[in-house]
């Protein structure tokens, strides 16, 4: 498993796109090979929380999925539209810096053997 996060700025025009994406974009990565877990990211400047603070020409999405699989999610559809509409782009891979509970299959992250 692997965790990427993705960031794009995107063009002014290109706002109601954004939008767009963000509602159809669920069902991409919900049916995209070896994706565990996804978010859809808008941003802001983190001041209040509220829609004043949000920053319309950037967004992202945080997504974890099978090594194996990264280079269909690199080549997929969804990245592709995002990448049509930015003029930035951002990835980084994650790494954990601690955990707690358990995953799906009842293991913790300490006794779950490593990729």
């Amino acid at each position: 498993m692997i965790t990427l996060i993705y960031f794009w700025q995107i063009k002014p025009q290109a706002i109601f796109k954004a939008i767009l994406l963000m509602a159809t974009q669920r069902r991409l990565l919900r049916n995209q090979p070896g994706v565990k877990f996804y978010k859809l990211l808008g941003t802001g400047k983190g001041e209040t929380f509220t829609p004043r603070d949000a920053n319309s020409k950037r967004w992202g999405v945080l997504v974890t999925i099978d090594q194996n699989n990264l280079s269909n999610f690199e080549n997929s559809k969804l990245l592709k539209q995002w990448r049509k509409i930015a003029t930035s782009e951002y990835a980084a891979k994650l790494q954990p810096i601690s955990s707690h509970g358990f995953l799906s299959n009842g293991l913790t992250l300490k006794q779950r053997q490593p990729c």
